[in-house]
């Protein structure tokens, strides 16, 4: 949930924010939840990925955000653009760890959405619940528009 930005869902979206910027997931540089807010009151992101497509111009004249954060930022949202799919996916929040992602060995969102939940449960530390879990998560409307929109976006894997 909150993976758009709403009035009941701020302090989640900013804590999605801060979480995909993370090292563990998209690891953006000099981005933490002060920065989160700061875009978001100067560019009202409509949703936890609608960063990607502020341009530098926009970055750097962000009030609250130095010319030079703003182009640092700039690259680091760009290098976030080549994360592995993987990394995206975890940005995402999908529920399940990383090691077990990469034992999935799937690259694509593709793959993820076609595999079953007899499928998901051959995978080390995968029993039915959290198996029906993922299918489930995967299946949400709005993830599936994220998914959408990061594939418009030309984000890998997508």
């Amino acid at each position: 949930t909150c993976f758009y930005a709403s009035p009941e869902c701020m302090e989640q979206f900013f804590a999605r924010l801060t979480w995909l910027s993370s090292r563990q997931a998209l690891d953006i540089e000099g981005m933490g939840e002060s920065g989160w807010r700061t875009l978001y009151q100067a560019h009202r992101f409509e949703h936890l990925f609608s960063w990607l497509q502020l341009t530098q111009a926009q970055l750097t004249a962000t009030p609250g955000i130095s010319a030079s954060h703003g182009a640092a930022l700039w690259h680091q949202f760009n290098l976030a653009r080549e994360r592995p799919f993987i990394r995206w996916i975890t940005a995402m929040g999908i529920p399940l760890a990383r090691s077990t992602l990469k034992a999935a060995g799937d690259g694509t969102w593709q793959a993820l959405i076609q595999r079953s939940e007899a499928e998901w449960q051959m995978l080390p530390g995968v029993g039915q619940e959290k198996a029906r879990q993922i299918v489930n998560w995967l299946h949400q409307p709005q993830i599936d528009a994220l998914a959408k929109w990061l594939a418009a976006e030309h984000i890998g894997g997508f």
